[in-house]
């Protein structure tokens, strides 16, 4: 694996890094074919839960490697960005949950990347846009369609037409990220809110993120009888049983993950 990403698998939490300080973790494709890779040691690891984040204390991802934009064709712009979005869109796939933990610029690509994870924190201060329209170009990793389901077309339009940045306060408002945390206990506070997920049973989480993405696809009623189809099998297993023991109990539960 490339130094320009980092990954640690430390008590079931599989930290990856984009290590690009001095360029702002800007995503080139050589960024994504790492990414990819860690993905996918993610998938195949013990860890539970992914925390997705960016070197230093200036950005998560401050957006794409624009410098590889000079001369591209319309072909070639379309190939990196369906390239990327199949490593996206590995996030989606694997059932094990994502947290984007962002701290500082969350801009353009980076955005997009982290709207893929299951959940994102942001520190207070922290600065999220799509200004791709500055640029004469406009989001396309997932930031015209993802971002108005969020939060709805009107601040959808508002964010991109006007190249506008949230802070983390207001894109918590608005439903665009899960969570905010303070500037100076940025790592106290996301080890605590990682912790809680952990806390978890591994199998539901995996259906619940399979079942959000396939809800959100068909009529209500549809998605109701889809999630009895999907959640009433987890009574049978081993970690179902164990959480209801444990209710009884009185006890912390043991989850196993299966």
């Amino acid at each position: 694996m490339s130094n320009i990403v980092l990954v640690r698998n430390f008590e079931k939490v599989f930290y990856v890094t984009i290590n690009r300080p001095d360029k702002l973790n800007a995503l080139s494709i050589e960024v994504w074919h790492e990414l990819g890779k860690a993905f996918d040691e993610f998938e195949k690891s013990d860890a539970r839960v992914c925390v997705l984040r960016g070197a230093g204390d200036k950005a998560f991802v401050a957006g794409a490697d624009i410098d590889a934009y000079r001369t591209m064709s319309a072909k070639e712009f379309s190939d990196f960005i369906v390239e990327a979005g199949k490593i996206a869109d590995r996030i989606f796939e694997i059932p094990k949950p994502f947290i984007a933990a962002i701290y500082g610029y969350a801009l353009g690509g980076g955005l997009e990347l982290a709207l893929h994870c299951d959940l994102i924190v942001a520190n207070k201060s922290a600065k999220l846009g799509l200004p791709e329209a500055n640029l004469g170009l406009l989001p396309g990793g997932g930031g015209t369609q993802i971002v108005p389901r969020l939060i709805g077309v009107a601040k959808a339009n508002d964010m991109i037409m006007r190249g506008r940045w949230l802070r983390g306060e207001e894109a918590l408002n608005c439903g665009l990220i899960s969570s905010v945390l303070d500037d100076e206990k940025f790592e106290e506070e996301l080890a605590e809110y990682v912790s809680e997920v952990l806390k978890r049973a591994p199998l539901a989480l995996g259906v619940l993120k399979n079942l959000v993405r396939q809800g959100l696809d068909l009529p209500f009623m549809d998605a109701l009888k889809l999630e009895i189809e999907m959640t009433a099998p987890l009574i049978e297993t081993a970690d179902g049983r164990e959480g209801v023991a444990a209710f009884i109990e009185k006890r912390a539960a043991d989850f196993k993950g299966r």
